[in-house]
Parts: structure tokens; C-alpha cells; sequence
């Protein structure tokens, strides 16, 4: 499944990149609870998110931690009633080496136990 965290469009009309503001209070109010909802609702074992800006997310229950072999991606775990998933917060590919996002991806998928914090 893929989602777009922020369901609606950001910036006004006239700017020169409005791709790279940040939603509204209440756009991310918003997209905080549909977060959480679709992670009820779905039960991932495992989430990407592409974005630096994980303040935008609801606060994981664990630390941010690095990701093994990827120090500049980490990850965190979310109780949601009572499933545990692991979310894995790399770079938005558009500012990212599609290398080192390709071997992150595998590296997450292929990796079967839980993630391991260096």
C-alpha cells in the first residue's frame, strides 16, 4: 500500500516550489490520526517513510535509532493497540542516490528478525 502522508496540496499559487513547505497544523493533526488509522486498519509489519522530516509523524515508543549500514536512515517502533510495527525513515528519493535508497529497501525487506540499532 502507498499513501501520500499529506493527503492534500501545500504551498499557495505563485511560489516557486511549494513542494517543499510543510503542511498546516492542521493538515498534520490530520495526517498524524490517518497514520495511525491505516496501521490499525492494514497491520504492516513494516513501514517506509521518504521524508526527513519525521517531526511531522506521531512520536514513536521507541527512540530513533540508525539503521544498521545506513547511518544517515533510521527507524522506531509504534504500538498501535495491539500490533508493534517497525517504521523505517529514509530520504524522499527525489533528493536521494537511487543506489543507496535501492540497497536500504532490500536491506529492510530482506531483513526478517528486527531491526538492529548500531
Amino acid at each position: 500500500m502507498f499513501f501520500n502522508y499529506l493527503p492534500d496540496c501545500i504551498g499557495e499559487v505563485g511560489e516557486t516550489d511549494p513542494r517543499y513547505n510543510d503542511g498546516t497544523g492542521e493538515q498534520i493533526r490530520r495526517a498524524k490520526d490517518r497514520f495511525l488509522r491505516l496501521i490499525r486498519a492494514e497491520l504492516p509489519q513494516k513501514v517506509f517513510v521518504f521524508t526527513g522530516r519525521r517531526d511531522q509523524l506521531p512520536k514513536p515508543d521507541s527512540d530513533f535509532l540508525l539503521l544498521q549500514n545506513f547511518p544517515k536512515f533510521s527507524w522506531g517502533t509504534y504500538g498501535v493497540d495491539d500490533h508493534n510495527v517497525t517504521v523505517f525513515f529514509l530520504r524522499h528519493p527525489q533528493g536521494a542516490k537511487g543506489e543507496l535508497m535501492r540497497q536500504a529497501v532490500k536491506y529492510i525487506v530482506d531483513e526478517q528478525s528486527e531491526a538492529t540499532a548500531i
